[in-house]
């Protein structure tokens, strides 16, 4: 809420990762590295389709947990019945299912943080939902499905780790440093300070004036005043940046003088603001470049699309992500229906992130793979930025005769003349026919 860099990163990379594509997969058994090949099962695709709804919906949901394992480390992945929102919303629950009749797949999910979901009894967890504008409800625990997904700790597993909670003390300095900033630029007195004017200088001026040396005017403050006020403009009053006068006898001051309260600090804290930026952006889970700019690659969007940055700071969260709604939600769902225990182990949630790298180079890797007939029309146009609509319109049924006759004619030039291409179709089908 104070460090807009902190927000910056939190938000980038959560939204960055709230674009991958999840799926229902299962482990190859020839490599216990390999990705999660999709299965063809509608029940379990449906266990998934049903949190969030939808694509979009599941990304909102990835969206606050990842920005949650970026600040406090850990989230709760919850699933309320309909009855149970409706009630917080103020709408009729009579033709609802009572909340423990309610349906796996009926379930709302919502991704709430700490401070949105806590246990007060072993039964009973006190909730705070949007719908609610933040009152607190109590829900028994049976009524709805809970997952805790957090980042552990290295020294202590049962706790929460997170970027943010080792860059404390560099965020409590950097919040401390633009506060002090805030209040030397608000403060007329640090900012202006004091201008000493000999109590003669301003008698000498009254009496230019006409005036008695006995009148309470000023002058010389009401002058500098006017001055100001007319350099600066857009501005309702000039006080703020002119200094307060004091008029004082010739004994305390014999010439004029402009008194400041800045001190040496004042000239240190921006340049000491920039290292603590600095070191916040070393100590996140983040390429510190996205935030602070290097060479001629310093706009964010070249570093979302990288595949190193990718593959280090967006695929872990998701991994956690996909752990915890696999262990917590698919398997013993998967137990309840009756699959086997090896079916169970090998079924995972996962991700794809294909989609959201581009390499350089891939455009034309992929045209030379595709001339040696390795790849298929439908990747080259994939990896050079098309999709499916761009591909040729296919008329009629692609004919095998043709096909090969194609193929004798590129071998053999020659054949084109003698005895032609509408002769060695016609040759070819009559050896296919027999």
């Amino acid at each position: 809420d104070l460090i807009g860099e902190q927000r910056f990163l939190t938000t980038t990379l959560a939204g960055r990762a709230s674009q991958a594509r999840l799926f229902v997969g299962k482990l190859p058994s020839d490599d216990p590295l390999g990705e999660p090949v999709p299965v063809d099962d509608p029940v379990l695709q449906g266990l998934l389709d049903a949190i969030g709804r939808a694509a979009t919906g599941r990304a909102q949901l990835v969206l606050r947990m990842v920005m949650n394992y970026f600040i406090a480390g850990e989230g709760y992945l919850v699933g309320f019945p309909p009855s149970l929102i409706a009630k917080v919303r103020g709408e009729d629950v009579s033709s609802l299912p009572a909340p423990a009749d309610a349906l796996i797949t009926e379930l709302e999910w919502r991704t709430l943080s700490i401070d949105e979901f806590n246990y007060k009894t072993e039964k009973t967890v006190e909730v705070k939902l949007a719908e609610s504008g933040g009152k607190a409800i109590e829900v028994n625990v049976d009524e709805i499905y809970p997952i805790r997904s957090w980042r552990s700790h290295p020294q202590k597993a049962w706790q929460a780790d997170s970027p943010t909670r080792s860059s404390l003390p560099v965020l409590r300095e950097l919040v401390g440093l633009t506060m002090a900033i805030g209040a030397q630029t608000d403060s007329r007195l640090a900012g202006a300070g004091v201008f000493i004017v000999p109590d003669s200088a301003r008698k000498a001026m009254l009496r230019a004036m006409g005036e008695p040396e006995t009148s309470p005017e000023d002058p010389i403050a009401d002058a500098l005043l006017d001055a100001m006020s007319t350099a600066i403009e857009n501005r309702s009053s000039a006080a703020s940046f002119t200094p307060i006068v004091l008029t004082v006898p010739d004994e305390s001051a014999d010439k004029f003088e402009h008194i400041t309260f800045s001190s040496a600090f004042d000239k240190e804290m921006r340049p000491l603001r920039e290292e603590s930026i600095r070191r916040m952006a070393l100590g996140q889970d983040a390429p510190p470049e996205l935030l602070l700019g290097v060479g001629g690659m310093n706009h964010w969007g070249a570093w979302l699309v990288r595949e190193d940055v990718v593959t280090t700071h967006l695929e872990p969260p998701l991994a956690l992500f996909c752990d915890s709604v696999t262990t917590q939600y698919l398997r013993p769902i998967m137990r309840t229906l009756g699959y086997s225990d090896a079916e169970i182990d090998d079924t995972v949630i996962w991700y794809d992130v294909s989609h959201m790298i581009v390499r350089p180079n891939r455009g034309t890797d992929a045209q030379a793979v595709y001339d040696k007939g390795e790849l298929s029309g439908e990747a080259l146009r994939r990896d050079n930025g098309f999709d499916e609509n761009d591909a040729p319109a296919v008329i009629g049924v692609p004919d095998p005769a043709v096909d090969m006759a194609f193929q004798l004619v590129t071998a053999a030039p020659s054949l084109m003349q003698v005895p032609g291409l509408p002769a060695i179709v016609e040759q070819i089908r009559a050896i296919q026919s027999g």
